[in-house]
């Protein structure tokens, strides 16, 4: 766990009942941070001898990804005998990172694979490819 505290002083005299104005604090979640942390708040002084802390939990969420496919068939319009090429895209749109991404692919009926880029195989009718970690705007073409 990092402390980063950070102080506050004030020098005037608070009223009894009476409050100081709002201290906001803005600060930046890492990508590394866990999944909960807490933040408390403490003051003292004044003559009162108990600090009070005020702590307040925040729970963090994991940015999700999204990622989508498209795929275009070159030609489009074709005769018995002729090659067709299948392109693959995958793209995350994000704003998290997508792990672990595989693209899959069955083939439709009637046609027979001939080959595919790597990191693509093919396993009887249906290419895979493993393409791991996509991320935020990130795509791949297959």
């Amino acid at each position: 766990m990092i402390d980063k505290s950070h102080t506050c002083t004030r020098s005037d005299v608070l009223a009894a009942n009476a409050s100081y104005p709002l201290i906001t604090l803005t600060v930046n979640v890492a990508n590394n941070a866990p999944a909960s942390v807490t933040n408390s708040g403490i003051v003292s002084g004044g003559g009162d001898p108990t600090p009070d802390t005020d702590p307040d939990p925040t729970t963090i969420t994991s940015l999700k990804a999204d990622v989508a496919i498209t795929k275009t068939a070159n030609p489009t319009v074709v005769s018995y005998g002729d090659t067709v090429t299948y392109t693959l895209t995958a793209k995350n749109f994000g704003p998290g990172t997508a792990q672990n991404v595989v693209v899959t692919d069955a083939l439709p009926s009637g046609v027979s694979f001939v080959s595919a880029d790597a990191p693509c195989a093919n396993a009887s009718g249906t290419v895979t490819c493993q393409l791991g970690t996509l991320s935020n705007g990130q795509q791949v073409v297959l």
